[in-house]
């Protein structure tokens, strides 16, 4: 019994819940949920291609986690702030930011910056800090 709690609690809730390219995806449009991610954008960012982000991608619209547009051939995506787990998901990606978390780790190596350039909620970053 206490060895499946501490592996339940050395374990990522992230990973558990989720494929890895959807927490990358989940990690931008969540963090930044203005932001209108252009497809390929997306794709460079987390280290895949387009065509391999399309299933992710249709099944978070689909959920209306996301919201989908195009402008002639560019497919756009953002966080869908209008749905009813929207919150929900922001506070479970926040309490898995903690430092030396995975998620806090996959960001960094993932995007090159601190998990909290895209936390806008988040105030530990100082000022310009993630405007690099």
């Amino acid at each position: 019994m206490r060895n499946n709690v501490r592996n339940m609690r050395n374990s990522s809730v992230l990973t558990a819940l989720f494929p890895q390219v959807r927490q990358g995806v989940l990690t931008a449009t969540l963090g930044q949920p203005d932001k209108w991610w252009y497809l390929s954008e997306l794709a460079g960012r987390l280290g895949t291609s387009p065509s391999s982000l399309q299933r992710e991608l249709s099944a978070l619209v689909a959920s209306g986690i996301l919201v989908h547009r195009r402008e002639g051939t560019r497919a756009y995506f953002k966080a869908e702030t209008q749905s009813p787990v929207f919150r929900d998901l922001q506070q479970l990606y926040e309490k898995n930011r903690r430092p030396g978390s995975d998620l806090g780790a996959d960001a960094k190596a993932v995007w090159g910056q601190d998990s909290e350039c895209f936390y806008p909620w988040f105030r530990g970053a100082k000022p310009g800090k993630c405007d690099e």
